[in-house]
């Protein structure tokens, strides 16, 4: 019963490293033809666009992931004024 473990996990192994390649050129000519497909449907969209929609998007990522990370830190309990022993007062 070991054994059939070591030999299905090597034969796994091999395979997964047979077919990493294969699955890497598919996926190289699929997104070659996606790009093309992308600047045909976008043919009458000035170019500039179709390249600044990706770069927008990761920034917006960026931001979101900033904001999530500030609300993580300022719930932490040295940040928080009850751990302080006083609550600030309000200038208003």
């Amino acid at each position: 019963m070991k054994l059939d473990r070591v030999y299905a996990s090597r034969a796994l192994a091999v395979t997964i490293v047979l077919l990493r390649s294969i699955v890497l050129i598919a996926s190289t000519g699929m997104a070659a033809v996606l790009a093309h497909d992308l600047f045909y449907l976008f043919s009458e969209t000035p170019v500039a666009l179709v390249f600044c929609v990706p770069v927008a998007f990761l920034f917006f990522r960026w931001v979101w992931f900033l904001r999530l990370m500030l609300r993580k830190l300022a719930a932490w309990p040295p940040f928080q004024a009850r751990e302080l022993g006083y609550a600030p007062k309000s200038i208003g």
